[in-house]
């Protein structure tokens, strides 16, 4: 039985969809396997899902994605004409869910309803790409240690360092650096870095320090963004994150 969501008065109360270019390139996902684990997470959630027609963002809905396959997404869907039809008379749809203050984006293409069980849905054509904005304040992860992570330094005094990351996200990472030996210090920015991640192909890197505090006697951790970042390592770092949280969901 599907269970609605009452919509608000005011689509302002609902994160609108992102319209630059910059952001779908720098945040998409494209590889199949990790759309679907990423919508997934938004089943497993409940998570309501904002569904607004394409280029005309007054009209919208408040749903939830309620189950998908390899070709089709399920919506729950009001069968109210005063909300429903003018989502349906404009093409294509937009929809944006937040899970853990990141926002997830993708498009609903081809919707039309359909009765099951007695209940209506709205049914659309799985995604190409899916936006997932995580930013700098959202949740890192820690790598396990079967998936364990460090970053090679290059340019540092004495030569090139490789330190543990500590946790990662996609707009940066804090390093465990061993007493007596040099840390980065605040504002400086390390050209020519390599993530190297087990399992992975290692992930070239620039990274701007941020912060650094002791963590025991003569240990220190900083925290870096990541500097000028390329979308194909952003990419690549997004579905290492996307991976190490599906992983600990099944635990």
């Amino acid at each position: 039985m599907s269970e609605h969501i009452p919509a608000p008065q005011d689509s302002r109360a609902w994160p609108l969809p992102d319209t630059d270019p910059g952001t779908a390139q720098r945040f998409g996902i494209v590889e199949t396997r990790e759309i679907g684990w990423t919508l997934q997470g938004i089943v497993a959630a409940r998570a309501p899902v904002t569904l607004y027609r394409a280029g005309d963002f007054e009209h919208f809905l408040v749903s939830r994605l309620l189950g998908f396959d390899h070709s089709s997404l399920r919506f729950d869907f009001v069968d109210d004409s005063s909300r429903g039809a003018p989502l349906l008379s404009g093409g294509d749809l937009i929809a944006v869910a937040l899970i853990d203050r990141i926002k997830l984006q993708f498009e609903a293409c081809e919707p039309h309803p359909l009765q099951r069980e007695g209940f209506p849905e709205l049914v659309c054509a799985f995604p190409q790409r899916l936006v997932r904005i995580q930013r700098r304040q959202a949740y890192r992860v820690q790598p396990p240690r079967q998936h364990a992570a460090r970053c090679r330094l290059r340019g540092m005094p004495g030569g090139e360092r490789c330190y543990d990351v500590h946790d990662i996200s996609v707009d940066g990472l804090a390093l465990d650096v061993p007493a007596g030996q040099p840390a980065p210090r605040p504002g400086e920015i390390l050209h020519h870095c390599l993530l190297e991640i087990a399992g992975l192909p290692p992930i070239p890197c620039e990274l701007e320090v941020r912060t650094h505090h002791p963590v025991a006697p003569d240990a220190q951790r900083v925290g870096c963004s990541f500097h000028r970042p390329v979308a194909e390592s952003q990419r690549a770092i997004q579905c290492y994150v996307i991976e190490v949280q599906r992983n600990r969901g099944m635990d």
